[in-house]
């Protein structure tokens, strides 16, 4: 039996000229993904990553046997590459003089069809890089498009001169043309038509024998059709175009549009069907690739990310079972059809950063509102999403908050708008009850009373609104007025007879629920907008974050004054909760840091906890109180352990797995330096490196990774879980034996 790969992390201090280290692992690295638990990011089904061209990948195509791969490029060569290793075998085809289009490999594998910038249709032996024959000619313009046709007979180009032209294998040409430049063609399986696509935003049949048009111009697109592919059974035809939209036509009838494909948000410029004709390939220059399920007409997994330039070229291997992609970075991807397949329920996450987080009271799903107007569930032990709330803000969803009994959620927006929605108990579907404006501005907070009977919102319009919830219904009860700026956040005391508030005007008050009066003087203690307020679950304090960096603790029951200070964060508090306990403060802000604090004594107990990459926005402490979640502008939610064990006792770690952590502490501080902070020995810094506590360089981690990296403490990243170290088995000082294995 195969052993499990793993991969092991060395403590000597690396240059920073050996990133070229992880330039050579990355290909390997979802290899070893059960490893080093590599659950979700944005390269996740990449397997192979070649390079050697030095201009834009403009066409890539795999062999018919799947062995090899082929690409054309905008520095005129064609390269041939071992699809198993991503080697490249023998030297570049040269012989266009511009750059080339477009290629295809024959239906038997032993030739190359390229169509150049320079007008001219070449054919190449695959084996020996040898041209065949003379080039084919006649095209007055670019050649955008050449096509073999399945039995071999056939070479077909299309040309910016308007025409496609048929190229018989043994000799003749004749052509077709179309009243602006030929984008793609592609043939039928039978080999008796051509479909192609155009410039003047249209898509025609051609009858080849005939050589004529089949019926009219059709026409959905908006813009230039960019390209186009026959299903295998010959039944559909697929289109991508500058409108950034798929198109999927019915071939059997008169061609219509069956389905049109919604996702990409840049130009659309490469479409292929897999060889089952169930899934369809799209790539664009948004840089990302997608996969469709043609049946159901929807998106199948997350889109394919790696490029950092447009996909200009997308097909499917013989087998189905990978993608080859071509893109302006001037590389060519493989990915692993099975894997992104597999991620079917998979989802993006918030496509903007995250404003607001809440926990079911029961634990068992979390709620997340964002930027992007939406709110999502997702389930706190798995991380998948358990479904999304229909579009009911037409703005940035500010906060949300979930009922005591777990029936409701309730949102605001900066539409200004609250809703109730009705989580259904076993979270099958969400519908809106209620749809409530009664503030003249944006929402800013939302908080429940401890029994679920009334809502209290702040708006930036500087009013509380109090709110009556009965069967799903909402009505309002009364106005508090008071704050002279925006009202930023709002809380219940624990027995739900005062609300707190916190405000832009920097002050914090305290409502008398039945009145609607103040209760005592307004509390100034802060120079900075105040982000946070809650009560202890005690009744005895309120805790408050501020844009000035500082938490207060006040007295909410003797003297509603001041009692402490606690500074440590570097940029502003925006989120806080109290421990089961009343005895600790948990903090998150905009330095994307989670601290913890001692309420009695005013200071920090334990570890940072550090790993968000933008600013941390909101928390929410679990009803056992031994995790947090927190909401960042990163677009991700991070789930932190937070017992005491782990805030006393820290250890080595970049997974959810104890499993994982590092076991021999004592000799890794003998090679790096003291174990006075253990938990600092090992971190990521802003650049990337995992350094140690001397800032030696252990592991450099893309970009594309480090938001999905997990940290010291994290149980759970959302959406996709994460990537996680195993440096169970590390390799450290002058133990290298040890990075060995069998």
């Amino acid at each position: 039996m195969q052993s499990t790969p793993h991969l092991y992390l060395s403590a000597l201090p690396f240059s920073p000229s050996n990133s070229v280290l992880f330039q050579h692992l990355s290909p390997v690295l979802p290899k070893v993904a059960k490893v080093i638990g590599v659950h979700q990011m944005d390269w996740p089904f990449m397997q192979l990553l070649l390079k050697g061209h030095t201009g834009w990948v403009t066409s890539a195509s795999f062999s018919p046997d799947g062995r090899c791969i082929v690409s054309g490029s905008q520095d005129c060569t064609i390269c041939v590459w071992d699809a198993d290793t991503g080697l490249q075998i023998g030297d570049p085809i040269k012989g266009h003089t511009d750059w080339i289009r477009s290629i295809m490999v024959s239906p038997d594998g032993k030739r190359i069809v390229s169509g150049g910038a320079d007008g001219t249709v070449c054919v190449w032996d695959m084996k020996t890089g040898e041209p065949v024959g003379q080039p084919f000619g006649g095209h007055a313009k670019a050649v955008t498009s050449v096509a073999f046709s399945p039995d071999g007979k056939w070479v077909a180009s299309g040309s910016d001169d308007h025409t496609i032209h048929l190229h018989r294998v043994a000799g003749d040409t004749t052509f077709l043309r179309h009243s602006d430049g030929v984008t793609s063609i592609a043939f039928s399986p039978d080999s008796k038509k051509i479909v192609s696509g155009s410039i003047d935003c249209t898509i025609q049949l051609w009858d080849i024998e005939e050589c004529k048009q089949i019926g009219t111009q059709f026409k959905n697109h908006t813009q230039s059709v960019t390209s186009v592919a026959y299903s295998p059974d010959g039944r559909w035809i697929v289109s991508g175009s500058d409108d950034n939209t798929v198109c999927v036509w019915n071939v059997q009838e008169e061609l219509h549009v069956v389905t049109i494909l919604k996702g990409h948000v840049k130009r659309v410029k490469s479409v292929a069907f897999s060889p089952n004709g169930k899934q369809i390939v799209s790539g664009s220059a948004d840089h990302t690739l997608r996969v469709w399920d043609v049946e159901t007409g929807t998106q199948v997994g997350n889109p394919l990310k790696g490029h950092t330039g447009p996909v200009r070229s997308v097909s499917f291997s013989g087998d189905g079972k990978w993608i080859v992609s071509g893109s302006y970075d001037t590389t060519i991807g493989v990915w692993d059809v099975e894997k992104a397949l597999q991620m079917e329920n998979c989802v993006n996450g918030h496509s903007k950063g995250i404003t607001s987080v809440a926990i079911s009271p029961d634990s068992r799903w979390i709620v997340s509102g964002s930027h992007d107007c939406t709110i999502q569930l997702w389930d706190a032990e798995r991380g998948s999403q358990m479904g999304s709330v229909p579009q009911g803000h037409t703005e940035p969803v500010t906060s949300v908050v979930v009922s005591p009994d777990g029936k409701w959620i309730v949102s605001g927006s900066n539409d200004g708008m609250i809703c109730l929605w009705d989580v259904n108990h076993v979270m099958q579907r969400v519908q809106i009850n209620s749809l409530l404006k009664g503030h003249s501005r944006g929402i800013t907070s939302i908080g429940f009373s401890p029994d679920g009977s009334c809502i209290a919102s702040g708006s930036k319009d500087g009013i509380i609104h109090l709110w009556d919830v009965k069967k799903g219904m909402i009505t309002m009860k009364k106005s508090l007025v008071g704050h002279t700026d925006w009202v930023t956040c709002v809380a219940f005391s624990p027995n739900k007879k005062q609300i707190v508030s916190g405000s832009s005007d920097h002050t914090i008050h305290i409502w008398d629920v039945d009145t609607g009066f103040h209760k005592g003087n307004p509390l100034s203690g802060h120079t900075g907008l105040v982000h946070s307020v809650v009560f202890s679950p005690n009744g005895k304090w309120i805790a408050s974050g501020s844009s000035d960096t500082t938490i207060c603790i006040w007295d909410a029951v003797k003297e509603i004054s001041l009692q402490r200070v606690l500074k440590g964060h570097t940029k502003g508090v925006t989120s806080i909760v109290f421990s089961v306990n009343s005895k600790w403060i948990i903090t998150g802000s905009a330095d994307c840091t989670i601290r913890v604090w001692d309420v009695v004594h005013g200071q920090q107990v334990g570890i940072t906890f550090e790993g968000h990459t933008g600013p941390i926005t909101s928390i929410a402490l679990s009803s056992n109180g031994k995790w947090v979640v927190s909401g960042s502008d990163d677009g991700t939610i991070r789930m932190w352990d937070i017992g005491v064990d782990s805030i006393l006792n820290p250890h080595v770690c970049f997974s959810s797995e104890a499993s994982h952590k590092l076991n021999d502490v004592q000799r890794f501080c003998g090679a790096t330096g003291s174990c006075h902070m253990p938990y600092r020995l090992v971190q990521l810094q802003k650049d990337g490196w995992i350094v140690g506590e001397r800032g030696q360089l252990l592991l450099w981690i893309p970009p594309a990774a480090r938001k999905s990296l997990y940290s010291p403490h994290n149980i759970l990243i959302i959406p996709g879980g994460g990537i996680q170290l195993d440096l169970s088995k590390m390799a450290h000082g002058n133990m290298w034996h040890q990075c060995i294995s069998d």
